[in-house]
């Protein structure tokens, strides 16, 4: 069968989500499934799975208090905050990428620099744990083995 460009690019396209479309059906809504069905079951992942019904629902919904309140504290956040975070995420990156801006480049160092930093501060703390003289490692090595320091950063 003879493909037009559009189709062909349709077809393309669906190809390319599919692997994402997997990955969220086995990471998420299979497990999701899979904790509502043992819901029904009396189990403690260990021994056999005993059948009892709507037992486990309805203590959780009619006499746990405290389930009503975090649904309700999860009510709250998902109304209010996550979409102030996406608006003013939204708002940001607008702002961001107007092109006369004033002071856009110093708003774009603040807003970029954790993503710079966290790496160099992570790499930091592997060179000193990794020192061949004062290292974390070598340290260990030495105390508590009485071997000799390895010289980490030798080629």
């Amino acid at each position: 069968m003879k493909l037009n460009p559009q189709q062909r690019e349709n077809l393309t396209g669906y190809l390319f989500v599919i692997p994402s479309i997997l990955g969220i059906m086995i990471l998420s809504v299979y497990p999701l499934l899979l904790s509502f069905y043992n819901g029904f079951f009396q189990w403690d992942g260990i021994t056999e799975r005993v059948y009892i019904g709507l037992e486990n629902y309805q203590w959780m919904f009619i006499l746990d208090k405290q389930v009503i309140t975090s649904f309700k504290a999860t009510g709250i956040y998902m109304l209010f905050h996550v979409p102030g975070v996406v608006i003013g995420g939204l708002f940001v990156a607008i702002m961001l990428n107007k092109p006369r801006m004033r002071g856009l480049r110093f708003a774009r160092t603040i807003m970029f620099s954790p993503l710079v930093t966290t790496p160099v501060a992570v790499a930091a703390i592997w060179i000193f744990i990794f020192n061949p003289n004062i290292g974390l490692i070598n340290t260990i090595i030495q105390e508590w083995f009485g071997g000799e320091g390895i010289n980490w950063f030798e080629w």
